[in-house]
């Protein structure tokens, strides 16, 4: 960060995207909720609707900060695929939809120590019509552990309420569930504000430290920024040493 040839917010983020370790990702927890399979169309009930709700609520105040368009743009706007992009997401979302399904299962059937017995054979996107409140996203998934399968459902958080992947304009737009620009969002807001002292450039550091502050967040992202905070406090030395080795 002490580097001379940082001008700008955009070139300096790019330097820290590039420089951080490849699971950096996994530093930041997203918690979405697990439930038995139900018999018919999945459904939801008052308490998953408001769950869900808040969910949304704060991945939507992420991508309302002028610092996930910046992280956005600088993982995807120079991609010479316009789908590749989408692809990587739906991807990487089915993998973190068996991963999670596998470690639901295990919990539902209080068998969490031996996790990694569970396989997941397969998963399917279901949109589920909730009067009222639009299209809610859906991940059912069957998980086989010792020759016995049972059915998980994963209640999947989207950017916008009433959005869904359902939509067939979806691909138009960023994604709607939560994505790698999202998690490296959170992850800079909740980097210590120390962190950015070793820029030179004093216009450069007013101007990152205004779009890293959480003085103006709202009430509920700022709360998600703070617990996350609380996990990062034993992998800041490391990330320091990564940003301060420019």
């Amino acid at each position: 960060m002490k580097g001379e040839n940082l001008d700008n917010v955009q070139t300096l983020l790019s330097r820290l995207i590039e420089s951080l370790p490849a699971d950096a990702e996994a530093l930041i927890k997203w918690v979405v909720e697990v439930r038995r399979k139900e018999e018919g169309e999945p459904s939801l009930s008052k308490e998953e609707k408001e769950r869900l709700f808040l969910k949304e609520n704060v991945l939507q105040q992420v991508r309302d900060t002028r610092l996930f368009a910046i992280v956005y743009d600088q993982q995807y706007a120079n991609n010479s695929c316009c789908n590749c992009s989408s692809s990587s997401e739906e991807d990487s979302l089915t993998r973190i939809a068996a991963a999670v399904c596998c470690q639901g299962a295990a919990m539902l059937s209080g068998n969490l120590a031996s996790r990694n017995g569970f396989c997941c054979k397969e998963t399917c996107l279901k949109c589920v019509q909730e009067n009222g409140d639009g299209l809610k996203t859906v991940i059912s998934a069957s998980v086989v552990s010792e020759g016995n399968e049972q059915g998980v459902d994963m209640l999947l958080p989207m950017s916008s309420p009433g959005s869904s992947l359902c939509n067939s304009n979806l691909k138009k737009d960023a994604v709607k569930y939560p994505s790698s620009a999202d998690v490296l969002t959170v992850l800079l807001l909740a980097l210590h504000p120390n962190t950015w002292l070793g820029i030179k450039d004093e216009k450069l550091k007013a101007e990152l430290q205004t779009l890293v502050s959480i003085d103006n967040l709202p009430d509920d992202l700022k709360r998600e920024v703070c617990s996350q905070n609380q996990s990062l406090l034993v992998c800041i030395p490391l990330l320091r040493s990564i940003i301060f080795s420019w």
